[in-house]
């Protein structure tokens, strides 16, 4: 082989410290440079009033997927563990709880998005254990939580069906990747 042939050996190098090394050299001194806070979504006391035009998010759904796990390599540039996260974040197999949790972050949505600002959540579709039906999520957000507030829906849901190719969360075996065929667009304007 060619290895062998060539007589070539592995360099005693860790390709995470190189990479780290890189990217503090390539930022140094950033055009622009952002603030990034990492706090309760339901309190972020860090965020002014009406200092936002734009949210992207994907809130956790309930309890589907292992967020830390998956972004791992993500979490890796921020010293942080995806255990670790996965701890932090809110989980409940309860619908009640859910809206409950997802009426308190699209409160402070509302609170630090400017007049007409946007947020826009891409939250799947779940399936009742029980039953095996499956939930639109996002149109009972909009419903329970959203709307009573005072936002308005940009444009109707928009649905993304997902190839079981693509799951990331195939990644923890044949089983897994079940849970969300569907991922909806919800587009809310304050």
């Amino acid at each position: 082989n060619f290895v062998k042939k060539n007589k070539l050996r592995r360099p005693n190098r860790n390709a995470f410290d190189l990479l780290r090394r890189k990217l503090d050299r390539c930022y140094q001194n950033p055009k622009k440079r952002g603030k990034v806070f990492s706090q309760d979504v339901r309190r972020m006391t860090k965020v002014k009033d009406s200092s936002v035009n734009l949210i992207i998010t994907s809130p956790p759904y309930t309890r589907v997927i292992r967020y830390g796990e998956f972004n791992w390599i993500r979490l890796w540039f921020l010293d942080k563990r995806g255990k670790e996260i996965d701890k932090k974040l809110f989980f409940s197999q309860s619908l009640p709880k859910y809206y409950e949790f997802m009426s308190c972050a699209l409160k402070e949505f509302k609170r630090v998005l400017q007049p007409d600002g946007k947020a826009v959540l891409v939250i799947g579709d779940v399936k009742d254990r029980t039953s095996e039906k499956v939930f639109n999520l996002a149109e009972g957000i909009w419903e329970n939580c959203a709307q009573p507030l005072g936002f308005h829906l940009v444009e109707p849901i928009q649905a993304d069906v997902i190839s079981d190719n693509t799951k990331v969360s195939k990644i923890w075996g044949d089983k897994k990747g079940n849970a969300t065929k569907v991922d909806r667009i919800l587009v809310l304007q304050n």
